[in-house]
């Protein structure tokens, strides 16, 4: 991906079930609202999404459009976010 370097880290994200797409939050720099890094280094959105329930997580997040997330805790503990604008790997 091509992004520029965040001012503010965040998220967007995708729920197991239906694999739908559920809003852009906010984070804190070392303390990440995700559970766990699982990649910086993943081909593609549907490669991380794999990843993420394979390994069992519900949440699957993107971090300035190279960094995946997964979770099954609740997301969004730092309030939402209007800046999920990078562009990421299909």
């Amino acid at each position: 991906c091509e992004a520029p370097v965040p001012t503010e880290r965040n998220f967007c994200e995708k729920k197991k079930n239906s694999e739908k797409e559920i809003g852009c939050y906010a984070d804190v720099r070392n303390v990440p609202d995700f559970e766990e890094l699982l990649s910086e280094d993943v081909g593609s959105v549907a490669e991380c999404t794999s990843l993420a329930f394979d390994a069992s997580y519900q949440y699957v997040g993107l971090q300035a459009g190279y960094k995946y997330w997964g979770s099954n805790s609740a997301i969004g503990k730092y309030g939402s976010s209007s800046k999920c604008n990078y562009k990421c790997k299909d």
